[in-house]
């Protein structure tokens, strides 16, 4: 009988452990999307708003302040 206790005690702590790691896992997809939308965006803005030179422009005046 304590074998079988001990049995269910193991299996719901590897059932808990389980959601844990695929909770993780979604939290990392969700933040690889996030920073691949973000680098997306930042290129895009590079492209059609001041470009390169405009940039570097931009962060010499910053950085003279």
């Amino acid at each position: 009988m304590a074998e079988a206790d001990e049995f269910e005690t193991v299996s719901e702590e590897a059932d808990q452990t389980l959601p844990v790691d695929e909770e993780r896992e979604a939290k990392r997809a969700k933040f690889r999307e996030f920073v691949k939308s973000a680098i997306k965006k930042f290129f895009a803005f590079i492209s059609f708003g001041p470009g390169v030179l405009g940039l570097l422009w931009l962060i010499g005046k910053i950085l003279r302040r």
